[in-house]
């Protein structure tokens, strides 16, 4: 399946909290290095006036809450319509004029307290990293039940899921270099099980759309050959092909 460019590839650059190096699309699949554009396009599938579900797999909950109020303020119509709009988004800061509002850390606690009140299903499969999900009724999975839960009760739901999938679930700080680098806690076998219940998911329509990010940082993926092989692996999986150009770091 042929894919779209919504923010071209810039190179194999740092991501960090704010930089969005490209954001590709195929269908309702969605891949990306930073993970602070993915509540934009769950806002292109999804209506948030209707019920659905979110399962969100990654090391970190992604729900930082410490200026939502001021956030928030600034969002008075939602998420914004166009990518240019939700990128450059920014609020002032006080001493270091301006920062974007949506970051890698954040998305998913402004989505929740925009839609949260039609988010009937909220599973979250993380390894506990950052403030506690903003959600009432959250579903906390451990690695061993993740791939049960996919093929079992998820598949079961009557609603439509948003699928939130970081890379880095799939890796662990290593002791070695202090957390430096990261290496893999969860193998192959693992990764392809999380990805044929997904792919199940998908094939019986139960998502509406698949946002995943590459987040690829040493720390946290061991950098972008890892992280690009495993967007690759699982983009060809759910029936997509995903490559990025040769460019130059």
């Amino acid at each position: 399946m042929t894919g779209e460019w919504i923010v071209p590839f810039a190179g194999r650059n740092r991501t960090g909290v704010y930089r969005q190096n490209f954001l590709w699309r195929s269908g309702n699949l969605f891949v990306m290095d930073n993970h602070r554009a993915a509540a934009w396009c769950w806002s292109q599938c999804v209506d948030a006036r209707e019920d659905h579900g979110l399962i969100h797999i990654d090391r970190h909950n992604d729900t930082l809450q410490s200026q939502l109020e001021t956030w928030l303020s600034l969002l008075p119509a939602g998420i914004p319509q166009t990518i240019e709009e939700y990128l450059s988004m920014s609020q002032d800061l006080d001493i270091a004029g301006k920062a974007p509002v949506f970051r890698w850390d954040n998305y998913l606690s402004i989505y929740l307290a925009l839609a949260g009140q039609r988010v009937t299903d909220c599973y979250f499969a993380t390894h506990g990293e950052g403030d506690r999900p903003n959600h009432p009724a959250v579903i906390d999975l451990t690695p061993a039940e993740l791939p049960e839960r996919l093929s079992g009760d998820i598949s079961r739901q009557g609603c439509p899921f948003i699928l939130n999938l970081d890379l880095d679930y799939f890796f662990g700080p290593d002791a070695a270099t202090h957390g430096d680098r990261a290496l893999r806690i969860l193998d192959d076998s693992y990764f392809d099980r999380v990805g044929e219940g997904i792919a199940a998911l998908d094939r019986a329509g139960k998502l509406r759309v698949i946002t995943i990010a590459l987040t690829a940082t040493d720390d946290l993926t061991d950098g972008w050959g890892p992280a690009e092989a495993l967007a690759t692996r699982i983009c060809a999986s759910l029936g997509h092909q995903f490559a990025l150009s040769p460019v130059s770091d």
